[in-house]
């Protein structure tokens, strides 16, 4: 960012701002609503999955998600619960990992900011076929069901990607699920 003009600038840590938001409600809605306005539009924007939408179907879209936070080492999705959201990350890291049949810990990939997960729960209605732990504290942009829906129906592309890869990423897991196996990735 660079000024057009001279300036006098107010600096907000990140710390000072975690303190403010914690203590007054209104301003974590309120920036979470710029953020969404913001970094969330362009995000969706940039993603592979995402861009075919305009920007008026993008801001739509916005007004029916949230963000949710999870430590390094937490849980995000456990293979075998139900799955009713679909996430797309926003920050950080996670590691995508199943159960073989003879019960070793198979990786099946990294995902990064841009990369979305939980797509073949949500889209096929059963239970979670992998586990997706936080690599490193991890923020996440939560869309559900129904905001899906609306998406896959008005543009068929994305539908038609989303299809794409839900096929490859079924075929990783039934190929990491093999005794034996090494690595399939996500």
């Amino acid at each position: 960012v660079r000024t057009a003009t001279d300036s006098e600038l107010i600096e907000i840590t990140k710390p000072d701002m975690n303190e403010i938001t914690a203590k007054y409600a209104r301003v974590s809605r309120v920036m979470f609503d710029f953020y969404k306005e913001r970094v969330v539009d362009r995000l969706l924007a940039s993603s592979k999955l995402f861009s075919p939408m305009s920007p008026g179907d993008r801001k739509e879209v916005l007004k029916h998600i949230s963000l949710s936070s999870f430590p390094r080492g937490g849980a995000v999705v456990k293979e075998g619960d139900p799955g009713d959201t679909m996430y797309l990350i926003k920050e950080g890291s996670a590691m995508v990992w199943t159960i073989d049949d003879s019960g070793e810990r198979k990786s099946l990939g990294e995902l990064n900011p841009g990369d979305f997960f939980g797509e073949i729960a949500l889209a096929t209605a059963k239970p979670r076929v992998a586990n997706v732990t936080a690599v490193t504290d991890l923020q996440a942009v939560v869309f559900s069901r129904d905001i899906v829906r609306q998406v896959l129906t008005r543009y068929p592309d994305i539908k038609t990607i989303l299809e794409e890869v839900i096929k490859g990423r079924v075929s990783g897991v039934m190929q990491a699920k093999k005794p034996g196996k090494t690595e399939a990735l996500i």
